[in-house]
């Protein structure tokens, strides 16, 4: 058994994968703000892990951070 770290950001093209579309879908996904992508730096651009698997799913994942913003 191989042991090993999975990383909680996802680049472009593993999110793209995983949700089985195109890039330019998920920067239209970040446009209308279903899910945000984020930058570290100029050139890395990536996903939190957690949010595109509840999206996956078909959870809203920013669901309690909208309830908290709205109180």
């Amino acid at each position: 058994m191989t042991n090993y770290i999975v990383s909680p950001r996802m680049r472009i093209d593993e999110v793209a994968a995983y949700l089985n579309c195109s890039r330019s879908h998920l920067y239209a996904l970040n446009k209308r703000g279903l899910l945000r992508k984020r930058t570290d730096g100029a050139r890395f651009t990536y996903w939190l892990r957690s949010e595109v698997e509840a999206f996956a799913i078909g959870l809203d994942p920013y669901e309690n951070a909208n309830k908290a913003d709205a109180s």
